[in-house]
């Protein structure tokens, strides 16, 4: 291919490029995009990228100074990264763009797993022996699956492949899937079929999970169509349970799912800021803090607190209160159960 650049130099000469060649236009002259000149463009936007990801962000000048190139090149590779959902670009620079970050699923499951084993076990509580639920696809309800092994004449719903593995071993357990495509990065199914099946349905309790919750953005999720399934998982319950570790708390994804007042409850662990206690307590929403064991030993040995109350919240009161254990017994680990507002709807 030749192109051609104008080089703003003394000269101001006209170059022709070789075959073979792109000349580009930059501010302190012209750049020959060669291959090796690709090469290093794309070496260089992955720097970029890792430094943002371990900054949180960048300055354009700066970056220009680190790499020796036009403040012309620094754009184009910010407009890269932006592109691709990598970077978000501001005024002089670049940020970390979660809002469009969906992590491998094996490795979220990895992550915070004991606050997530606790926040599951503290959810399973909540389950009762002949009611119909549904549970969401996600790293923290899969656990809840495993947790639900105990129960009686339970129906499941559920849109995910490997919430329905987990309790496939349970004879009085019946799952029903939502149908739908499968996507790889949750193992949760979408579309059209998954929402019609689910509009269909009136359940007792749904189960959910979630990327980001923030007070400006309520509920979000970085896909579109996961995002439209758990709006009908909402729609489709009597009363909506939220399963989020605190990490997940301050965060905006791309997609608004659902304001926080459409929760009815939601379970998390310690970390949850004092700032999202408060505004829970305003907008009438239930919070549960599940106290993960301080030491889990082997695998997935955690254990979570909850109020051996009923579930409308009377308890004794006083906040900190021991768990029920598996069999009836009690956890050994102490627990709050927050009663935020004045309706447990």
């Amino acid at each position: 291919m030749v192109g051609f650049g104008v080089n703003n130099g003394p000269t101001g000469q006209v170059r022709e490029a070789k075959p073979g060649l792109f000349v580009g236009i930059a501010g302190g002259g012209v750049e020959v995009a060669t291959r090796s000149t690709r090469s290093h463009a794309s070496e260089r936007q992955k720097r970029i990228a890792s430094l943002v990801r371990e900054r949180g962000s960048v300055r354009a000048s700066e970056l220009t100074d680190l790499f020796g190139v036009t403040d012309e090149t620094i754009r184009r590779d910010l407009a890269h990264l932006a592109e691709v959902g990598i970077v978000r670009r501001l005024h002089g620079g670049a940020v970390a763009d979660h809002t469009r970050e969906e992590s491998n699923f094996d490795r979220r499951r990895r992550e915070h797993q004991a606050e997530k084993i606790a926040i599951a076990r503290a959810a399973a509580q909540y389950v009762t022996d002949g009611s119909t639920i549904i549970v969401d696809s996600g790293t923290t309800t899969v656990q809840l699956a495993r947790e639900l092994q105990g129960k009686r004449d339970l129906v499941v719903v559920t849109n995910a492949v490997t919430n329905a593995v987990e309790l496939m071993d349970n004879p009085n357990v019946t799952v029903v899937l939502t149908g739908g495509v499968v996507r790889p990065a949750t193992y949760g199914a979408v579309g059209e079929m998954a929402v019609a099946n689910l509009n269909e349905l009136r359940v007792d309790q749904a189960y959910l999970a979630i990327s980001g919750i923030s007070i400006e953005g309520g509920l979000t999720y970085p896909s579109f169509e996961e995002a439209a399934v758990k709006r009908a998982m909402i729609a489709a319950s009597s009363e909506v349970i939220l399963l989020v570790d605190s990490s997940k708390f301050g965060r905006d994804s791309m997609v608004r799912v659902a304001p926080i007042e459409a929760v009815t409850r939601i379970i998390t662990d310690p970390g949850i800021d004092s700032h999202m206690k408060s505004h829970l307590r305003e907008v009438g929403v239930e919070l549960v803090i599940a106290i993960p064991e301080a030491a889990a030993v082997g695998t997935d040995l955690a254990e979570a607190a909850l109020d051996p109350g009923p579930v409308d919240g009377r308890g004794n009161g006083h906040g900190d209160e021991t768990a029920p254990g598996p069999k009836g017994g009690t956890s050994g680990v102490q627990g709050q159960r927050q009663q935020l507002g004045d309706r447990d709807r």
